[in-house]
């Protein structure tokens, strides 16, 4: 990011659109990998079911 702002303020165009594209596939990966790690946890700690109870995510 830090060299992107760079980029951005030496006037480098392409890397400026070149290093936003990173970052947004990269939160958006992020935020994929997050849910199917929550929605994993949430089938393991429940048996199994789609349903859980407060507390039971560890």
């Amino acid at each position: 990011m830090a060299l992107v702002l760079y980029a951005a303020g030496d006037g480098f165009e392409g890397w400026v659109i070149v290093g936003a594209i990173a970052a947004a596939v990269l939160i958006v990966v992020g935020v994929v990998m997050s849910a199917l790690n929550l929605r994993r946890r949430r089938l393991r700690g429940s048996g199994g079911t789609p349903t859980h109870e407060p507390g039971l995510i560890d």
